[in-house]
């Protein structure tokens, strides 16, 4: 009845997780990895999910950005196959990393960036409005979408 309570919770729940479990020492490789092994059990146990050891640097991801998972949920329905490719791209981005596929033609690469989340941005609002007619996205600092 109460979707957004529900996702608020569970964003809340899984940076709790980070802030209790997502520091890093340095000092001692094997405490990382009990830290790691009760993230994933952790992360699990909140989404209903079955990650693996295999998927830490994902996970570790959304427990830091949580609201993340639904964008995630919509490339995998909107790109089936290729999906992991468009996420990396994207993940990257989010990041601040300069993806390869921005450095290779000589023009701006904040404005490929830019026109690169700007389409996906605008995909990905087709299928939630398709999904979720009354839903409307939130305007930051991008561009309005026009439809």
């Amino acid at each position: 009845m109460y979707p957004r309570i529900v996702t608020r919770d569970m964003e809340a729940q899984l940076r709790e997780i980070d802030d209790r479990l997502g520091h890093v020492d340095y000092n001692d490789p094997f405490n990382n990895a009990e830290y790691s092994k009760q993230r994933i059990a952790e992360f699990n146990k909140v989404t209903g999910w079955e990650f693996t050891e295999d998927d830490i640097n994902l996970i570790d991801f959304f427990l830091v950005s949580p609201e993340q998972i639904q964008v995630r949920l919509v490339f995998e329905e909107m790109y089936k196959d290729s999906s992991e490719k468009e996420w990396e791209i994207y993940k990257s981005c989010i990041e601040g990393h300069n993806y390869f596929k921005f450095n290779n033609t000589g023009e701006d690469v904040y404005k490929q960036i830019n026109d690169w989340m700007q389409n996906k941005a605008e995909r990905i609002y087709e299928v939630v409005k398709k999904n979720f007619p009354d839903v409307s996205p939130k305007m930051y600092f991008m561009k309005p979408l026009e439809f």
